[in-house]
């Protein structure tokens, strides 16, 4: 029976190194595999494919929700678990959204780690307790990994129209811009996002709570934005 490969992705090396060894000590019977860079990560499963990628929240280039996304192009159904060292509630929702099966605290015990890496690899799903509370610096760290947060006001609104399937002429109608200043607007969320689909914009967006929406798909063809 092939062993499970697990991926384990974070740049603070003492952590990663820690927690590699907690597993391959634990009696599970895992590959487990270290990276620090997410290229790295992304080349290695050109290679082979993981069983599950556990990512910290927030690296130093990237998130590991974007490192999870990013990988689940290469890997459609590899399970995944967000790793964090603050304590925040509205993480959850967002894993929930983008159907990550688990998301952990770092100050968890070995054991509840190891719990939550077994009940993902069995197909479950593991969610640290809700710590209640959300003071100033967890705010702080949601705004500093929330992508959206670089974007002005009427950004926004582009993105909000864009996913109710508007086009450009459309959305400056609604705004009482012109055209071009709308497909400006566009140039500047690109900038600041990087170029990505208009569904993997939309996709964004739901999961960080910028836009609602249920079904993502229906109104979009697949084009850069």
């Amino acid at each position: 029976m092939k062993q499970p490969i697990v991926y384990i992705i974070d740049d603070h090396e003492i952590f990663l190194v820690g927690l590699r060894a907690t597993i391959e000590n634990s009696g599970l019977n895992v590959v487990v595999r270290t990276f620090v860079i997410p290229e790295e990560l992304y080349r290695s499963m050109q290679e082979e494919e993981p069983d599950i990628i556990i990512a910290d929240l927030i690296l130093s280039i990237s998130t590991g929700l974007e490192v999870i996304l990013r990988a689940r192009a290469l890997l459609k159904n590899v399970k995944a678990i967000l790793i964090s060292s603050t304590k925040e509630d509205r993480i959850k929702e967002m894993c929930q959204k983008s159907e990550i099966q688990g998301y952990i605290y770092k100050s968890e015990s070995e054991k509840d780690i190891l719990s939550a890496i077994q009940t993902v690899l069995e197909g479950g799903e593991y969610y640290s307790e809700e710590s209640g509370t959300e003071d100033i610096e967890v705010v702080k760290s949601y705004d500093k990994i929330n992508p959206f947060s670089k974007l002005t006001k009427r950004e926004l609104e582009v993105v909000v129209y864009l996913s109710k399937g508007m086009s450009y002429s459309e959305i400056a109608k609604q705004m009482n811009i012109s055209s071009k200043t709308v497909n400006t607007h566009r140039v500047n969320i690109t900038e600041k996002l990087g170029k990505m689909s208009l569904q993997h914009l939309i996709m964004k967006a739901n999961i960080w709570g910028i836009v609602k929406s249920h079904n993502l798909y229906t109104n979009f063809k697949e084009k850069d934005i």
